[in-house]
């Protein structure tokens, strides 16, 4: 019965940030011109379905995700030219599959385009689009751009 209690305790005492946190994340942000924001309005365009965003504000971050239909084998150059085009606009560089700020070296966001194993319905190749984003126009404390630089690190950056 003593090891049922603490049990019980424990999956609560686990449990209870996961479901605060996950609280937190499900509010969407005020909507800002983000990366993301142009990768799911030109998505959109090809694929008529809209891609799944979930925000992670206390960590400043926003994580992406999206399958695409590619009909004609050209998608991955065009993505590369979407992520540069943005880049360069918000006055960034590209470094491997990373936009990072040309002041301060922070990392703004990383866009990745992968096939799948996978043909779409219509024909064509399916590909999943992955895109985290530090979060635009959003006041970042010290403590929030650490954390988005952690993430960043774990992702490749």
């Amino acid at each position: 019965m003593k090891s049922l209690i603490l049990s019980v305790l424990y999956g609560v005492f686990l449990l209870s940030p996961l479901m605060i946190q996950a609280e937190i994340v499900s509010k969407p942000l005020e909507s800002t011109t983000s990366f993301i924001e142009t990768v799911d309005n030109y998505e959109l365009s090809q694929t008529q379905q809209q891609g799944i965003t979930v925000y992670h504000p206390v960590l400043g971050y926003a994580n992406y995700e999206n399958t695409v239909c590619d009909s004609e084998d050209n998608h991955q150059q065009q993505f590369r030219r979407l992520v540069s085009s943005y880049c360069l606009q918000h006055s960034g560089k590209v470094v491997d599959n990373w936009c990072v700020d040309k002041q301060n070296n922070m990392p703004l966001f990383t866009a990745e385009l992968n096939q799948l194993r996978t043909d779409c319905h219509s024909g064509g190749n399916a590909s999943i689009i992955h895109v985290l984003e530090f979060l635009p126009s959003v006041e970042h404390d010290q403590q929030t751009q650490q954390s988005w630089l952690q993430v960043a690190t774990a992702f490749g950056y």
